[in-house]
């Protein structure tokens, strides 16, 4: 099982996005920061949020 390299919790797949996931999503296929990384829903979602606010990687 992948683990959230942000927060260590493991990462389950979950069809139902929300918005803030989404953006996340964009965010990290977007950087090249995060090509090594894999995030959890809830890291993912607080990316899209800070993304959203002016504050993405």
């Amino acid at each position: 099982m992948k683990t959230c390299s942000n927060c260590g919790q493991p990462i389950q797949e979950n069809d139902m996005k929300n918005a803030a996931e989404i953006l996340g999503e964009l965010e990290e296929s977007s950087s090249d920061e995060f090509d090594e990384q894999n995030l959890c829903q809830t890291c993912k979602e607080q990316l899209g949020m800070l993304s959203l606010m002016g504050f993405g990687a």
